[in-house]
């Protein structure tokens, strides 16, 4: 049943992370199957971020709304009522601090750090964690991609490089893999496939070694080719067999069709 909901003094510390005694009001309801913790923090002395001074008025208060997974498998949003000061020297506006979370953002820490902790687990994808927070899938990818920096791994003797469809965004359909070609070990992903992207990647990585790469197997893409010799200079160029065997199997098929198209189309329907 939907309506007004009484929620315990533990449970509101949990949910915001904060002591009671940092409240001015909190109420909480439930509609259309979303729970709702309407709250305004108390004030407190709050200096300029621009200039440091503590002369500030309160400008307005403005209700953010926060998406929270403070409950399994049940939509809860945050109505925070928050303080926007304006500095008296500076004139510079800006909202009081507070510890659920960061400015500008619509989704709590702690939904964040749930979803985080959920996408350890090797099961788990970027559609599970945004279900099981109540946030979108694009949210979740967004989230993994602002507080996850994976290091490179150091280039190998011999890589290999190819492009898999994850169309990153409109302009980007293709990521850029780098293997290590004697343990089949992930080194990077790179965005994007384009010449202006892998140059700039691989400038970045230290000619010393750049220079201890040797061989580098890939399916003779031009843009590859020509990344390889200016940043890799010192490797060789091979084919990968897959494309190796492919490109034979379709200059086969060029010249049987060339063959055939010697002859008239009579001659070819004669069945034996």
């Amino acid at each position: 049943m939907e309506g007004v909901i009484f929620i315990t003094d533990e449970i509101i510390t949990d949910i915001l992370n904060i002591e009671l005694k940092d409240l001015e009001d909190f109420s909480s309801y439930s509609k259309d199957g979303i729970l709702y913790h309407d709250f305004t923090l108390k004030r407190r002395e709050t200096s300029c971020p621009n200039c440091g001074s503590y002369s500030c008025n309160i400008k307005e208060y403005k209700v953010r709304k926060i998406k929270h997974s403070a409950y399994n498998q049940r939509n809860c949003v945050l109505l925070y009522h928050a303080r926007r000061f304006v500095c008296k020297d500076c004139g510079r506006t800006f909202y009081e601090p507070n510890p659920f979370v960061a400015t500008e953002h619509s989704i709590s820490k702690l939904t964040i750090i749930n979803v985080l902790n959920e996408l350890k687990e090797y099961n788990s994808t970027f559609s599970s964690a945004a279900k099981h927070n109540n946030i979108s899938s694009t949210q979740a990818e967004a989230i993994f991609d602002d507080y996850v920096n994976i290091p490179r791994q150091t280039l190998p003797r011999v890589i290999c490089i190819d492009e898999i469809y994850s169309k990153t965004s409109r302009k980007n359909k293709y990521s850029c893999l780098l293997l290590d070609f004697e343990t089949s070990n992930l080194i990077d992903v790179i965005i994007n496939r384009r010449k202006t992207t892998l140059l700039n990647y691989f400038e970045k990585i230290p000619k010393s070694e750049r220079e201890n790469v040797e061989y580098v197997s890939m399916d003779l893409y031009e843009t590859y080719r020509s990344v390889v010799k200016l940043r890799l200079p010192k490797a060789k160029v091979c084919a990968d067999p897959f494309h190796v065997i492919k490109n034979y199997n379709e200059a086969l098929d060029k010249v049987r069709k060339r063959v055939m198209n010697k002859f008239p189309k009579s001659l070819l329907n004669i069945t034996f």
